[in-house]
């Protein structure tokens, strides 16, 4: 029977909401408690009677959810800046790297041009027209101008 009792009354609390008169006590540093009979000495009362009634203070729960998402969408921005920062170091990573490989790719160019101005014979030439023209083309193909 007391399993019962509490468990009803333990859902009902749990609900927040009854259908009674409450004492709504508001000490004097502020602190609301609710009571079924009296307030205690020191306190104001507020009498809550007939209807529902949450023994949740609305506001409280208000500013606390307010809190939360405010909070929430602070470390949702720091984790956007972070995201944004993160893709810029990658293409000005990304961009040096490409920077490399064109100078590189331009270097080799110029060596194949110099050896081709003095090779002698036609088949070193021919090799060299040929890697030459590779080159070009892997020049072309990794977008350097």
């Amino acid at each position: 029977m007391t399993r019962t009792v509490l468990l009803g009354l333990t859902l009902l609390l749990a609900n927040g909401v009854a259908d009674a008169e409450v004492q709504r006590c508001v000490d004097a540093h502020g602190a609301v408690s609710y009571v079924a009979d009296y307030c205690p000495a020191g306190s104001r009362a507020e009498t809550r009677s007939s209807g529902a009634f949450s023994v949740v203070d609305p506001g409280a729960g208000r500013d606390a959810a307010l809190a939360d998402y405010r909070r929430d969408a602070a470390t949702a921005q720091k984790q956007q800046a972070r995201q944004r920062a993160a893709r810029e170091r990658q293409a000005a990573d990304d961009a040096s790297k490409q920077a490399t490989h064109c100078r590189r790719l331009q270097r080799r160019l110029a060596d194949l041009t110099v050896q081709q101005g003095v090779a002698v014979r036609a088949t070193k030439r021919r090799r060299l027209d040929t890697a030459q023209r590779r080159m070009q083309q892997q020049l072309a193909d990794a977008g350097c101008a």
